[in-house]
């Protein structure tokens, strides 16, 4: 299954629907879209595919899990501006300090998408993208 597929299918299943721009959330059963994403389109998607990957959860300690791993995992690459939400990073750490850590070691081993070519990354087999985080191998062409 394409990474693209397998991406929409997550979001359906959290009742997000199919990605249309906009950053939204579940409450109470309904889809609330906030704002469109604009640049920030391909942090939110990779963010997503971390998600995705690493079957943390988008619950507050998913995301304390999602955020250690993906700093540990190489950071955010070209969007310096994430770094600027490091209050919300070290709280998360402070409320789930197991969690955090063990996200965070885990991490370590392995790279996340916020360099790659995202257009190009969702075109991917799911298996490569999985063998590409976990490998210090070239992204599959």
């Amino acid at each position: 299954m394409k990474v693209r597929e397998r991406l929409n299918q997550h979001l359906e299943e959290q009742g997000l629907g199919k990605p249309d721009g906009w950053f939204a959330f579940r409450l109470f059963g309904k889809r609330i879209r906030l704002f469109p994403q604009g640049p920030l389109a391909p942090l939110l998607t990779s963010h997503d595919l971390h998600h995705l990957y690493t079957g943390y959860g988008t619950h507050l300690g998913g995301e304390a899990e999602v955020v250690a791993w993906e700093i540990s995992s190489g950071g955010f690459g070209k969007y310096w501006f994430a770094w600027l939400d490091i209050g919300k990073v070290l709280v998360l750490a402070m409320l789930f300090p197991k969690r955090f850590r063990a996200a965070w070691i885990r991490g370590r081993q392995a790279r996340n998408l916020y360099g790659q070519d995202l257009e190009r990354t969702l075109e991917w087999e799911w298996t490569e993208l999985v063998e590409w985080i976990e490998s210090s191998s070239l992204p599959p062409s």
